[in-house]
């Protein structure tokens, strides 16, 4: 999810917990729960060692229930709270909060590092990356605490709720996913499916099924509860193989494909997860080939943006024929 979610989310369990609902342990919860995302600092050998290597070890969690005491230990001095037991479970909490809301999405979170593999990741994709319903109940109980809002009980109250909401919409993703959108789809003879939900809303769905090395795109809304096919489109995924290839396979679980038309004399790899065919989000050169040669060979990967404009531009918002 993004980092203002993640951080309303640390805020409000860290009061929750504590029941001080006081700024400086808001914005100490708040700053826990990004620690995670820290991972986008290191330096990787390629674009897609580090597309495929977030949401890895500072994701798991193993070794954020390992590192939760040292780092409690910490807090509880700066907060000046006596009780260390209640300031280490607040900090437990508001670290693996973060990585359990990753894995409602549909990147890939690998909670089990390093006991899990990479082909482990945990992608529900019942949720955007950004959602206003589920940060607005949040960010208002952050904002009352923040604010200095008087009374002490209205604030740890709103904490609480705010909590409350947007774990229960976080129920209904789950719930739109599997009971409203997956009973639609028309045809169940496909190999793999997957199942998101389209920018900022969880009205409208988009549909990937993979049939042998085939793969279609549709949507639903879950208000006409009617499947709309999209686009259909090819794997290729015979055209090469190499490490790195490999390697996205497992992030994807093999929802990505290969063309070879895109660029000239270059092979382009994108991830079907993400986007739709009017823009898709990860795409990567991973093949080379001079004109005179048959099969290409691999190279080292570099992402690239394929289209023109924005990408939320060309990704529609809404279901529709």
């Amino acid at each position: 999810m993004d980092s203002l979610s993640q951080f309303v989310l640390g805020s409000a369990v860290a009061v929750v917990v504590t029941k001080e609902p006081s700024r400086k342990v808001a914005i100490w919860g708040g700053i826990i729960a990004t620690i995670p995302d820290l991972d986008i600092f290191i330096q990787y050998a390629d674009p897609i060692e580090r597309t495929t290597s977030h949401r890895g070890f500072s994701h798991s969690l193993i070794v954020l229930t390992l590192f939760a005491p040292f780092l409690g230990v910490l807090i509880s001095k700066v907060l000046k709270i006596v009780d260390k037991q209640k300031v280490i479970l607040m900090t437990w909490l508001a670290l693996i909060t973060h990585p359990l809301l990753d894995s409602l999405t549909i990147y890939g979170t690998q909670l089990l590092w390093p006991i899990a593999d990479l082909q482990s990741n945990v992608m529900i994709g019942s949720i955007f990356i950004i959602d206003p319903l589920y940060t607005l109940w949040l960010l208002i109980a952050l904002l009352l605490i923040l604010l200095g809002y008087k009374n002490k009980n209205i604030r740890l109250r709103a904490a609480q709720l705010g909590l409350a909401i947007s774990t229960l919409y976080l129920s209904f993703t789950l719930y739109a996913q599997e009971g409203i959108v997956k009973p639609i789809i028309k045809d169940s003879s496909y190999d793999q499916v997957i199942i998101t939900p389209y920018p900022f809303n969880t009205i409208n769905w988009n549909i990937v099924k993979i049939k042998g090395d085939q793969y279609t795109e549709s949507c639903v809304n879950i208000f006409n509860r009617l499947e709309i096919e999209k686009f259909r489109g090819f794997l290729n995924h015979d055209l090469l193989n190499s490490d790195s290839i490999s390697r996205y396979a497992k992030f994807s679980n093999n929802f990505y494909k290969l063309d070879s038309d895109t660029f000239n004399n270059r092979l382009l790899l994108t991830d079907l997860r993400m986007g739709n065919h009017q823009q898709y989000v990860f795409n990567f050169i991973v093949g080379r080939k001079n004109p005179d040669e048959k099969n290409f060979k691999s190279t080292k990967p570099f992402r690239v943006k394929v289209g023109t404009g924005r990408t939320l531009e060309k990704i529609s918002l809404t279901c529709k024929s």
